[in-house]
């Protein structure tokens, strides 16, 4: 039985969808940015560890500090807070099947998971599209400008997506499901240490893989 659950960003989509699923479990959430900060020196009893974050600002970081902060300083926590009964899902991104990407997001995420899994982790992928909600709009961290263009994306279904409810759904096969382990491809990184902007990353991703 899930009692204690640790979320480690602060997506609000997959905070409403984690407390509709365990109204009655003793919920902590953990900014991303705060993840080192956030670790006691006492180690919870933790059920479940729910990874569903990303600095969206470390776009303008210079390289290893965005390395730190979306790859370092969540394995750092999600290691002390671990044990053998904890059940661990990471939010992933829908994968790359180049081999590389321009992209620091996509490249971040899958970092975070290979190093996750060389842990010795028995680590629940879960990779979802885009998130809609209601009217069919896109739910993302970015401008209006950058929204705008990806509802006209979705329009015309260049860009998969999924509802909130469908979200739900899809949480709660992946948290009760049997461990087991996928691949994870190493992705090449490309051009990632030139600094750029959340909507430039987007661009590259759509784009160039």
């Amino acid at each position: 039985m899930i009692k204690k659950i640790l979320i480690v960003g602060s997506s609000k989509k997959f905070i409403t969808v984690i407390r509709t699923l365990f109204p009655e479990a003793q919920l902590t959430v953990v900014a991303w940015r705060d993840s080192v900060l956030s670790r006691s020196d006492e180690k919870s009893d933790i059920d479940l560890i729910f990874i569903c974050g990303y600095d969206y600002k470390s776009n303008i970081y210079l390289y290893q500090k965005y390395l730190d902060v979306n790859v370092n300083a969540p394995i750092h926590l999600i290691r002390h807070y671990y044990s053998d009964h904890t059940k661990l899902i990471y939010v992933n991104t829908i994968p790359s099947h180049k081999g590389y990407t321009f992209s620091r997001y996509l490249y971040a995420k899958n970092l975070l998971a290979i190093h996750l899994q060389a842990s010795g982790y028995q680590m629940h992928l879960l990779s979802v599209p885009t998130i809609v909600g209601p009217g069919n709009n896109i739910e993302i961290f970015g401008s209006p400008f950058s929204k705008g263009l990806f509802n006209l994306l979705i329009k015309t279904r260049l860009v998969k997506t999924v509802n909130l409810e469908e979200l739900k759904q899809i949480v709660k096969h992946k948290i009760y499901e049997p461990y087991n382990e996928v691949l994870i491809s190493p992705l090449i990184p490309k051009c990632l240490k030139i600094r750029r902007t959340l909507f430039i990353d987007r661009l590259l991703r759509l784009l160039l893989g």
